[in-house]
C-alpha cells in the first residue's frame, strides 16, 4: 500500500515539475463529506465518508488532481443465530480507504455552472471486522484500477464553489469459498471547492 501511495505521489510531482508554471495558474482545494444513521428493525446502521482533494489547472479546461477518501460503515444489533433458534448480538464494521489521481476535462466554463468529466486511477484498501458470539473475524485486501465520472460545479462566490460529483470505479465482490469477481463501485457526493 505504501508503495502504491509513493508511486502516485511521484507521478503527480513529476507531472507538476515538468509543466511550465503558466499552465497551472489555479490551485483548487476541495472537501466533501456525508454522515447517516438509521435503525432497521433489530439493527442500527451508521455510515460516513469524507474526502479531501487538491488539483491544479493545466490550461483553461483541464486539471490534474489527487484525492484521498475514507468511507466507514458500522452495523450493530441482533441477527438469527446459526441454529436458527434465537438471536445473537453482532457488530460489523468496514473501512474503505482510497487514493486517486484524476485528469479533469471542463466541458463548459460558465459564470455560474461548470460541468466536467474526469478519469484516472484509484488505489483502494478494504478492511472488515465482524464480531459475534462465535468470535471475531477480520480481513483486508488492496485493489487498484481505473475510475471515472462526471460532475457539476456551481459558483457561490469568486473563490468558493459547490461541487457535486458521481464517481465509478473498479470494485471486487467476493463470496466465501468462491473466486472474487470484478464489479463497479459508485458514489455521489457534494462538497465545497476553494480556488487559491
Amino acid at each position: 500500500m505504501r508503495k502504491i501511495k509513493y508511486i502516485c505521489f511521484l507521478a503527480c510531482s513529476s507531472l507538476l515539475i515538468m509543466l511550465p508554471t503558466t499552465t497551472y495558474a489555479g490551485m483548487h482545494i476541495s472537501l466533501d463529506g456525508k454522515h447517516s444513521e438509521s435503525n432497521a428493525g433489530y439493527q442500527k446502521i451508521v455510515s460516513g465518508a469524507a474526502s479531501a482533494g487538491l488539483s491544479f489547472d493545466m490550461g483553461g479546461y483541464t486539471r490534474l488532481g489527487y484525492t484521498h477518501r475514507q468511507e466507514v460503515d458500522s452495523t450493530t444489533g441482533y441477527q438469527v443465530n446459526s441454529a436458527g433458534t434465537g438471536f445473537v448480538y453482532f457488530k460489523k464494521s468496514s473501512l474503505v480507504t482510497s487514493n486517486s489521481i484524476d485528469l479533469t476535462l471542463i466541458l463548459y466554463a460558465g459564470d455560474l455552472f461548470t460541468p466536467f468529466v474526469f478519469g484516472g486511477v484509484v488505489s483502494k484498501q478494504y478492511a472488515t471486522r465482524i464480531a459475534d458470539s462465535d468470535g471475531v473475524e477480520s480481513y483486508s485486501y488492496p485493489d487498484m484500477g481505473p475510475q471515472g465520472g462526471a460532475g457539476l460545479g456551481i459558483r457561490l462566490s469568486q473563490k468558493f464553489s459547490l461541487k457535486v460529483t458521481y464517481t465509478m470505479s473498479k470494485g471486487v465482490a467476493a463470496i466465501p469459498g468462491q473466486q472474487a469477481q470484478e464489479t463497479i463501485d459508485s458514489y455521489t457526493q457534494a462538497g465545497i471547492s476553494y480556488e487559491l
